[in-house]
């Protein structure tokens, strides 16, 4: 008998539907838009747009025209970020 809270892709395997949200995303994983991402940094939305188009911060997921970032690339960059500071 299957097991319905499981199915199998060809890219991952098998996976467990439980471990994901209805949006498809990985339980836990936020998306976060370009306000809370400013916040974050202490800097200005304009900012963060002026940085990624710098090559300096990640680009975002796009949604028609709503931009968003996973929360875990922001840990991500500020982690690159404290470990480039201190050398």
């Amino acid at each position: 008998m299957a097991n319905k809270n499981k199915i199998s892709t060809p890219e991952t395997g098998i996976i467990n539907l439980s471990d994901y949200t209805k949006a498809g995303r990985p339980v836990g994983e936020r998306l976060v838009t370009a306000k809370d991402v400013a916040a974050s940094l202490l800097l200005s939305v304009s900012q963060v747009y002026k940085m990624i188009s710098l090559g300096q911060f990640p680009k975002p997921m796009k949604f028609g025209i709503k931009s968003r970032w996973k929360e875990s690339d922001i840990r991500a960059y500020i982690a690159r970020q404290e470990k480039a500071a201190r050398g």
